[in-house]
């Protein structure tokens, strides 16, 4: 399906280019077969007419984009295969122009290669992406992406300075009810996370439960379990731990993030 899709937006990128021409062509021809006088009404209707009809191509491509971006973030959220998820996204990435659209798409794919483990690829490209082409909650995910990544490679700083801008994000902006749940449990992760890199533990269990309760996706309970394991691991207990990190190994499938459940489990 995705090939057809990429297949329909080379064509309608062609279509696009090619269309003003088209229409003045046509219009050309039409005034030479009518002569004079010109009836002026009839070629405003038809350039309007033709004009909307290119519009309505450009809006419907935007859509199946958008459409076929939300079934491949589906892939990583439910299936935890960022590696599928990327061979989507790669595919669409070089037919994008609208500078929009692009920016978003490659917020979407810095998390399939932080969820791969490949930190140091995924800063240098949120590195590279223009924050001003996004919107509130796509800008939420690439500071919630960041701060993720920076406790990650234990950079604590730099994740404090990204988690606070998500938290003024999410107080500045209005967003949609469901969406803006999702985000604030991301940022909620990322936060117990760096409050326990940082032996700050007061709080994080019922904080990570409380979300776990929330989740609708396999990949926010992977990382709640593996949040939760960390937790029980550095509070002494260790049979807490080893079901927590258990689960993420059962059900990660290739996050990377079971890779580091594996080695907490050995040294348990």
């Amino acid at each position: 399906m995705k090939k057809n899709t990429v297949f329909l937006i080379n064509k309608g990128k062609k279509f696009i280019s090619i269309a003003p021409g088209v229409i003045g062509v046509i219009a050309g021809i039409f005034l030479l077969i009518k002569g004079s006088p010109v009836d002026w009404l009839g070629v405003f209707a038809f350039i309007f007419f033709m004009s909307f009809v290119f519009f309505g191509f450009f809006i419907y491509i935007n859509i199946v984009v958008s459409r076929e971006i939300n079934k491949a973030v589906k892939i990583l959220d439910d299936k935890c295969d960022p590696e599928e998820f990327l061979d989507i996204i790669n595919e669409f990435e070089p037919v994008i122009d609208n500078k929009k659209m692009k920016a978003m798409l490659l917020v979407n794919k810095t998390a399939g290669l932080l969820s791969l483990g490949k930190h140091g690829e995924g800063i240098k490209l949120l590195e590279s992406i223009d924050t001003s082409k996004l919107n509130a909650p796509f800008e939420i995910v690439y500071y919630n992406n960041f701060a993720g990544v920076c406790i990650k490679i234990k950079e604590f700083e730099k994740a404090k300075i990204n988690l606070d801008k998500v938290e003024s994000l999410l107080i500045q902006n209005k967003i949609d009810g469901k969406i803006k749940k999702k985000l604030e449990n991301i940022y909620k992760i990322n936060k117990v996370f760096w409050n326990m890199c940082n032996k700050k533990f007061d709080g994080c269990m019922e904080t990570l439960n409380e979300i776990l309760a929330e989740a609708d996706f396999m990949r926010a309970e992977i990382e709640i379990k593996f949040a939760l394991g960390f937790y029980y691991m550095n509070n002494g207990d260790m049979a807490k731990a080893k079901e927590c990190f258990a689960f993420v190994i059962a059900n990660g499938n290739k996050l990377y993030v079971v890779e580091e459940a594996r080695e907490y489990l050995a040294a348990l």
